[in-house]
């Protein structure tokens, strides 16, 4: 399982704990304080720790997070939980106040350009960097970069600080970037774990999709049944990112426009 498994199935969490028993979860360390803020547990330990160990022998019962939906029988007809159904640590937010004042006034909007690279498919389900960039021109809009790991880099080499603003330094785990993202306007970005944080935190996510997604993002449909605040553009044909971001420029443009009016 990876980030974004964790964070779309401890959702479920609630539906363990009113099974009766006491609920302890076993999570990665970037994901510790975020998960915090999950219902439905009692107790929480970083996976592969001794203490998760001695978790795990007093268990009477284990269970996948991802396995939860088969367990409860989740369907599209009935929602999978209440969103939001985590939050980032209260007053978490105060430190980007400097970095967010360079947007001055104009739309605020996140960006994570690829996954995990350990991911096998993370080549086809990642545009890069590159086709971002034109979207920092749009009038009335400012990137920030949410972009986490080795594909940090890209943003250094290509020497577009000045058109996405870079807020990895302040991003030391997952509720940092929860708390970032309550104050952004919107997210954009293809299929990776920040897309599963946005929308567990119910704030508007736009999330570009490959050909041929991950299952959890359906066929066929813009909305998205497990996060009623995203929205989804989807290749047409396999690896034709340039359509994507085309209806993606389109409409970011309506949605600033209101913001470039705006006198600075």
């Amino acid at each position: 399982q990876g980030f974004g498994d964790t964070i779309q199935f401890i959702r479920f969490a609630p539906r363990v704990k009113a099974l009766g028993g006491r609920v302890m979860l076993e999570c990665q360390p970037e994901l510790l304080r975020l998960m915090r803020s999950a219902a439905g547990l009692d107790e929480l330990v970083v996976r592969d720790t001794p203490e998760a160990e001695a978790m795990l022998r007093q268990a009477d019962l284990v269970c996948p997070l991802a396995s939860l939906p088969g367990v409860f029988a989740a369907s599209l007809s009935e929602p999978p939980s209440e969103v939001p159904y985590l939050s980032p640590p209260p007053g978490g937010g105060g430190k980007f106040a400097p970095l967010l004042a360079r947007a001055r006034g104009r739309l605020k909007v996140g960006i994570v350009w690829s996954g995990s690279i350990t991911f096998a498919a993370n080549a086809n389900r990642s545009a890069g960097i590159a086709p971002y960039l034109p979207l920092a021109g749009i009038p009335g809009l400012q990137l920030f970069g949410l972009q986490k790991g080795p594909r940090l880099d890209e943003l250094k080499a290509l020497g577009t600080d000045s058109l996405i603003i870079d807020a990895s330094h302040l991003l030391d785990d997952f509720a940092d970037t929860a708390a970032l993202i309550q104050e952004l306007d919107l997210v954009l970005m293809t299929d990776s774990a920040v897309a599963h944080l946005t929308g567990a935190l119910g704030r508007p996510v736009w999330v570009m999709l490959m050909h041929h997604p991950d299952w959890r993002w359906l066929r066929d449909r813009t909305d998205c049944p497990w996060y009623p605040s995203a929205r989804l553009f989807r290749q047409k044909s396999p690896r034709d990112w340039d359509q994507v971001f085309a209806e993606v420029a389109a409409e970011l443009t309506r949605l600033a426009a209101p913001y470039a009016a705006r006198p600075r």
